[in-house]
């Protein structure tokens, strides 16, 4: 009888300078080439900064999972799990749990074998790889900071020259999850996790924010609330 599988791709960025497109493509082949059936594809962009539980659609892959008890997971890296080890083992925790094997393209690997043992290769190997490649990230960070301490202690300047920027009008049109949530009152960590986005870039909007409608909460509403209100609606 042919295996069943489900296929889960992320990739980092909200716009359409990333896309899944590949991940899923290779991940599909792979499966025509062992005569696995897909199920289901599901595909999110989000940062792999941003919790597992603030992760919508991962939530819903591992619940189908859980559910339907596909024979596989099809991911292409084991990144694409979580943003550390913890998160990390505890989905495979539950895929296992739940008699589904995770299948890692980039290592070749699968976490369960053919009888639905767990495969004790894949239990020791992942726990490492997933730190190795948290400290990789790390030190890519510490680098590109140590970077630009030196560019602008050398008089360089970061970010879109002066008057070149977006209007805040342009940039709340931009980020209208991120107005919504602000004007909630969430937390700007809470939002940067919600919706993907550094808190650099919440913080950024909230200023503009704050410049249209400086009294967030005392129920002041211009024209740009209206418009922005009547497209969410239309939406």
């Amino acid at each position: 009888m042919n295996k069943s599988a489900i296929v889960y791709a992320r990739v980092s960025s909200q716009g359409d300078r990333q896309s899944t497109d590949r991940q899923v493509a290779d991940l599909e082949a792979f499966a025509s080439r062992n005569d696995i059936r897909i199920l289901r594809t599901f595909t999110e962009k989000v940062s792999g900064a941003v919790r597992n539980q603030a992760r919508p659609v991962l939530t819903e892959c591992l619940a189908f999972c859980e559910h339907n008890h596909p024979d596989m997971l099809l991911v292409s890296e084991l990144s694409r799990l979580g943003r550390d080890t913890t998160e990390i083992l505890t989905a495979v925790r539950q895929l296992n749990e739940s008699g589904v094997s995770l299948f890692i393209q980039n290592m070749g690997i699968q976490t369960l074998q053919e009888d639905g043992t767990p495969n004790y290769v894949a239990s020791i190997l992942i726990p490492l790889l997933s730190e190795v490649a948290r400290i990789e990230r790390e030190q890519i960070k510490e680098r590109l900071e140590s970077g630009r301490k030196r560019y602008k202690e050398a008089g360089g300047q970061l970010g879109r020259p002066k008057g070149t920027g977006k209007t805040p009008e342009v940039l709340l049109q931009e980020y209208p999850g991120i107005v919504r949530r602000l004007k909630k009152g969430q937390t700007i960590k809470d939002i940067a996790q919600l919706e993907g986005k550094s808190e650099s870039t919440v913080k950024k909007v909230k200023k503009n924010l704050v410049s249209i409608w400086p009294d967030m909460h005392g129920g002041k509403r211009d024209l740009m609330w209206l418009r922005l209100d009547s497209e969410k609606k239309e939406g």
